[in-house]
């Protein structure tokens, strides 16, 4: 599970992007993010941890992504510079990415039904009763 806030310092570094234009790809995202801090490198293909969550029927992007880096400390300092900027022509939000496992604990500046229905995708549940 992810567990996405706006405080605190992320245990492994990644932040959670929403709100990103259409035509957003991997390299936008590397540049954009990678002005405040090291990128960390994915170490199979070498390339910045930057992960684009798609529709699982068109693969088309979802406007939602996480971006990885090195230092946590550069993680949060990206969440402070970047939340509500502008990324190619649309204001976008930025918040901590935390890995979590059982349960879901939401800690949010964001609307909390968006992220709880996004969650329940990204796992498989949409739809079901809880």
């Amino acid at each position: 599970m992810a567990n996405y806030s706006a405080k605190g310092a992320p245990s492994n570094g990644s932040v959670y992007v929403c709100d990103l234009p259409p035509g957003t790809y991997e390299d936008m995202l590397a540049k954009f993010f990678g002005t405040i801090g090291l990128l960390k490198k994915d170490k199979r293909t070498r390339r910045p941890k930057i992960w684009i969550y798609r529709d699982k029927v068109t693969n088309e992007p979802k406007g939602d992504a996480t971006v990885t880096y090195e230092d946590t400390y550069a993680a949060q300092a990206a969440v402070e510079w970047f939340t509500n900027k502008d990324f190619d022509g649309t204001i976008i939000e930025v918040l901590m990415a935390e890995l979590k496992t059982g349960s879901i604990t939401l800690e949010l500046m964001y609307d909390e039904s968006v992220i709880l229905l996004f969650l329940l995708n990204v796992i498989g549940l949409a739809g079901t009763k809880l």
